[in-house]
């Protein structure tokens, strides 16, 4: 019987024991559980950078330009009304509003003019799908006289960077992914061989092209030209310069970086 007893003992693990003491502490190892190794986002390019606006300002009507260049190309708003999100990071345009540069560009048409490359980036989330061609942000000093300019037409995303003497930048790049109301990154890019239009860290439009030339003293502007009727409604999380062209593994890494800067 006893015999019986201990072996239905130690195939329950009972702990039923004759004689002997058994040691029942448990073996926990030298320590606590590996953790996987969770991979760091990469960082957001910073050379070249000619301005910077992240919209973190969280009230009042001006958008600093916090890129360290002097003097700084602050945005203030010229019409309209904004909203912002000090949590979020983020600055939303309501109805016909416009924010301008108060100096005409800082010398941003001067700096990329003596340069060989240029990148114009914008994290940006419509409001909706206008159908009527309008500027999400752009150096323009009017509907025919632009440097660079990122436009919303219905669902298509357009961008325009002046390489040639074509005074509106043209011929234009049209992104492939529709424009929807979801925050996206949008990048132009020149350097001394082609012109790249990014979306979401995807090349989709690409034309060959010089270096930046002929850049006027226009104004940055967001929301539309300068004084014009035609006015895009929606939210930035963060707005740049460079005054080189940035490669498509910077552009990818911006975009995996997001549009909160540290």
């Amino acid at each position: 019987m006893r015999a019986a007893c201990l072996w239905i003992a130690i195939l329950c693990g009972c702990g039923f024991q004759i004689g002997a003491t058994v040691d029942a502490a448990v073996d926990v190892g030298d320590g606590p559980p590996d953790v996987p190794d969770v991979p760091m986002p990469p960082m957001r390019a910073t050379t070249g950078l000619l301005a910077l606006w992240t919209f973190s300002e969280g009230a009042g009507t001006v958008a600093r330009d916090t890129s360290g260049t002097v003097p700084a190309l602050d945005l203030t708003v010229r019409r309209g009304s904004v909203t912002w999100d000090a949590t979020a990071g983020t600055m939303t345009l309501g109805p016909i509003t416009e924010l301008g540069s108060t100096l005409p560009d800082s010398g941003v048409a001067t700096v990329v003019n003596g340069t060989s490359g240029v990148t114009f980036e914008v994290w940006t989330q419509p409001t909706f799908a206008s159908p009527t061609p309008v500027m999400i942000a752009g150096v323009s000093q009017d509907v025919i006289s632009r440097n660079v300019s990122i436009f919303q037409i219905g669902s298509t995303w357009v961008g325009r960077i002046r390489t040639s003497s074509d005074p509106d930048g043209g011929p234009p790049l049209v992104a492939t992914t529709p424009a929807t109301t979801a925050m996206t990154h949008l990048v132009l890019v020149a350097d001394s061989t082609q012109r790249t239009f990014y979306v979401n860290g995807v090349a989709e439009a690409v034309s060959t092209a010089a270096a930046p030339v002929g850049w006027a003293n226009f104004p940055m502007q967001l929301g539309s030209e300068r004084n014009n009727a035609v006015t895009w409604q929606g939210t930035f999380a963060l707005t740049a310069i460079y005054r080189r062209g940035l490669s498509a593994q910077e552009v990818r890494d911006n975009f995996l970086a997001g549009s909160s800067v540290p």
